[in-house]
């Protein structure tokens, strides 16, 4: 199991980050770091494909123990999406970026 150093690390930067972006953080480090625990998912944790976040319902209100589940960072993505329109000028952007970019379809 990790060292309380790594646990806190993360912790300190998830709340560095909530501030950042506006949003309460209520959690306490024995708090935040049980929640981890618990999930069973503490090694999958992280940015990028296949990793998991902490998420709050509705991607609305503070992240406390009682507003926060588990889950992936492509359904985090893909809820915060839901019911935005992309221009298509932004389509045309995209797709000039991903030419030539090899796609794993999954």
């Amino acid at each position: 199991m990790p060292t309380k150093n790594i646990y806190l690390k993360a912790y300190t930067q998830h709340k560095s980050n909530a501030k950042m972006r506006g949003l309460e953080f209520l959690f306490t480090f024995e708090q935040w770091r049980n929640w981890w625990i618990e999930t069973g998912k503490w090694d999958l944790r992280g940015r990028g494909r296949g990793k998991y976040c902490m998420r709050r319902h509705g991607d609305v209100g503070p992240y406390s123990i009682d507003n926060v589940f588990c889950g992936t960072n492509e359904e985090n993505l893909r809820d915060g999406n839901l019911g935005k329109t992309v221009s298509q000028e932004t389509r045309g952007k995209i797709a000039e970026a991903l030419k030539g970019v090899p796609h794993e379809w999954s």
